[in-house]
């Protein structure tokens, strides 16, 4: 009979198969030599009489593991090929320059703005806004959202869409700066204030609304200022500074 029993056998058997592929080459010529003194015990009358059915399922399970063995050989891949230095074809060229939306750790910040039109929009008149910074195209902007509920005596109900309603864009540069300590908080213009702004701008049929950008104890936020010229231009005259700020929340202020 052979030397060690069966369980011995199964227990050399996976040991191995836990093995790398390399390793796994040897356990077929391991399972072939054994397998080879198994086969020429079937000689003596005695071990044919034990071998019989009961052994059948075991030669089977041996012959599995050889073929396993053999697949595993077509399907490794060889890690130690160096990775690829191409550079990915996109079809979104934003994720293709994700390294263009970042904002630097210090730097000087840009007035934003929005169409007074687009500020002064029916869907959120009179409506409690709260404004969020976003990186667009590189840039950094504020994004905004009117609270739901709101309107002529309307109470915000704290609800907001899951988009957007306002996208301010890039305006002229300043020198306020920020960094290395900054803290980009969520702003906010309550009620109150966005009923003022929107009651000036049909008042004055003022054309813009910029977000003139100040630095308060490394809190970022923004004064906002009514004009008629475009704020891409250096055209002087026709605004009016609202002495509204578009605060961090909690509000900040040069006090504390």
């Amino acid at each position: 009979m052979y030397e060690g029993g069966f369980e011995a056998f199964y227990e050399n058997t996976f040991y191995f198969i836990n093995k790398s592929v390399e390793i796994k080459k040897l356990v077929i010529t391991f399972l072939l030599n054994h397998l080879f003194k198994f086969i020429s015990h079937l000689n003596t009358k005695t071990m044919s009489k034990y071998f019989k059915l009961r052994n059948i399922p075991f030669l089977l399970f041996v012959v599995f593991l050889i073929s396993s063995c053999g697949n595993d050989d077509t399907t490794v891949t060889n890690t130690n090929a160096p990775a690829s230095t191409s550079t990915p074809v996109s079809t979104d060229a934003q994720a293709a320059t994700s390294t263009a939306n970042k904002v630097p750790p210090e730097g000087t910040l840009n007035k934003i703005w929005i169409d007074a039109s687009k500020f002064n929009d029916q869907n959120w008149q009179n409506s409690r806004m709260v404004f969020s910074f976003a990186i667009d195209q590189g840039y950094l902007t504020l994004y905004g959202w009117a609270c739901k509920g709101n309107g002529p005596g309307g109470v915000c109900n704290g609800q907001y869409d899951h988009d957007p309603n306002l996208k301010l864009e890039q305006g002229q540069s300043t020198t306020v700066p920020y960094g290395p300590v900054v803290f980009w908080d969520n702003l906010i213009l309550e009620q109150k204030n966005v009923k003022d702004i929107q009651k000036k701008i049909v008042d004055s049929n003022f054309l813009y609304v910029v977000f003139k950008p100040q630095n308060t104890n490394g809190h970022i936020n923004y004064r906002v200022i009514l004009t008629k010229n475009h704020p891409k231009t250096l055209a002087t005259g026709g605004e009016e500074d609202t002495m509204i700020d578009a605060n961090p929340s909690p509000p900040k202020n040069s006090s504390n």
